[in-house]
């Protein structure tokens, strides 16, 4: 076993990240489950009483850096666990790619269409074929 010594900040690996599916979420429930989790409460916290004094000082405090940072930590949270609970993720297959896109799969099934629709003796079907191939490749 082998160990990697010096890297202390790995970034994470975006594939295992989940992937949610917003075309079958229960978006009331969503919602819902943000106004129990105090939502608006988090975001007006985020508001600054006096806006003078946002403008009269040229950067924020250590201390309000710290307080925007929990409470976007906070807020972050709260929509993860939301979307957790009422977004299913999708299930990509046993031999699923991620760089696999819609317009790759159209193309993939254009060729497949006009390799089948060659007619040998017409060469105007296999053109269509060729073109298609050329695209795709």
């Amino acid at each position: 076993m082998f160990i990697i010594a010096g890297l202390n900040n790995l970034s994470e690996n975006s594939l295992n990240l989940r992937r949610f599916n917003t075309e079958k979420a229960d978006w009331p429930s969503f919602a819902n489950s943000l106004k129990i989790a105090n939502f608006a409460k988090i975001l007006n916290s985020i508001e600054l009483s006096d806006s003078e004094e946002l403008s009269n000082s040229e950067e924020l405090s250590n201390s309000e850096e710290l307080g925007l940072d929990e409470l976007a930590q906070e807020l972050t949270d709260n929509i993860t666990l939301a979307a957790k609970a009422y977004i299913p993720v999708f299930k990509p297959g046993a031999h699923a790619k991620p760089w696999w896109t819609p317009e790759l799969k159209a193309l993939r099934r254009k060729i497949i269409k006009n390799q089948r629709d060659i007619d040998y003796v017409s060469f105007a079907s296999k053109s269509a074929y060729l073109k298609s191939r050329t695209s795709y490749f």
